[in-house]
């Protein structure tokens, strides 16, 4: 059966390779794409979302979203992502517009009218989803699964506490994750072992399809920055692990834990912080991926690749 998920994104480098690996990839039906603030303002991430289904053959709906956080100023990752987000690969032009129905809207009404049915994958700042859950309050019910690119129970990466997408809008991460609904983590405890060598890439190079190219191209303006700050010669692919986990689960190693984000200003905000003895009856609790097989993630998004 496949999995029908809502895909509340930030496009962004690893955006659109779990977009591309999403819709290329028959276990996954993709009912919509939200758009949301983050590596770069929300004008930008819709643009690239739409440039990206454009350029993949991909007629899906994009819905555009929150334009900020829900609390603090916003923040962008454009030094990681470049100012248009894409590294400054630059998409060809395209005709195509957002659906008029905002994405809150959408969300909530394809979850209702689907009760168990819809996941939601959120791989960027939660504004969105926190957002739907708390102007329809049945929906943690309804949802069939809340999935997240975010968090680290170690070490952050634009804090020493905070991941980015959390640290963005940690008041709408907490609110999801305190929804009732379990919710599986994918923090950079595991993505930052999902490096993108190139022995890895190898296959890609040999495709020929202009998916493949796109892909090169993308992780070629991503390496510089990691080179810089964590002196790596891969970059790590973090969003594309949800993706990854929806199609195969056997893949990742998670564990539950109760997980709580701090939203107190000061050197902690947006911190994940994780109870793996379950002590703390208060917090969430959340499936959190620790480990991964990334020679075979990168085999599946070969494969997957090229099919276009």
């Amino acid at each position: 059966m496949k999995k029908k998920i809502i895909l509340d994104c930030d496009p962004g480098i690893d955006d659109s390779l779990a977009i591309a690996l999403c819709c290329s990839s028959n276990e996954i039906e993709l009912r919509g794409v939200t758009v949301t603030h983050g590596n770069v303002p929300l004008n930008q991430t819709l643009d690239n979302a739409l440039a990206l289904l454009s350029f993949l053959g991909r007629d899906v709906e994009v819905y555009a979203g929150a334009i900020r956080p829900l609390v603090r100023s916003p923040i962008d990752a454009s030094n990681v992502h470049g100012n248009n987000g894409l590294g400054g690969v630059r998409l060809p032009p395209h005709n195509r517009k957002p659906n008029a129905k905002g994405a809150v809207e959408f969300i909530i009404n394809e979850v209702m009218a689907n009760p168990g049915e819809i996941g939601l994958f959120g791989i960027g700042p939660l504004t969105n989803i926190a957002l739907a859950l708390r102007m329809e309050p049945r929906l943690a019910d309804a949802v069939a699964e809340i999935v997240i690119m975010g968090g680290a129970i170690g070490e952050g990466n634009t804090t020493p506490a905070a991941e980015f997408n959390l640290y963005a809008d940690p008041h709408a991460a907490r609110i999801v994750f305190e929804s009732g609904r379990l919710t599986t983590m994918f923090g950079l405890d595991v993505t930052h072992k999902a490096l993108a060598t190139a022995e890895r890439l190898a296959p890609l190079k040999h495709m020929g399809n202009k998916v493949a190219d796109l892909v090169l191209r993308f992780l070629e303006s991503y390496r510089g920055f990691y080179a810089d700050v964590y002196g790596w010669e891969s970059p790590a692919i973090h969003d594309m692990c949800t993706i990854a986990w929806a199609i195969d689960p056997s893949l990742f190693q998670t564990r539950k834990m109760r997980v709580e984000v701090d939203t107190n200003e000061g050197l902690n905000l947006g911190r994940t912080v994780g109870d793996s003895l379950l002590r703390n009856a208060d917090a969430a609790l959340v499936d959190v991926a620790l480990d991964v097989d990334a020679d075979d993630l990168f085999a599946l998004f070969a494969e997957r690749v090229a099919r276009y």
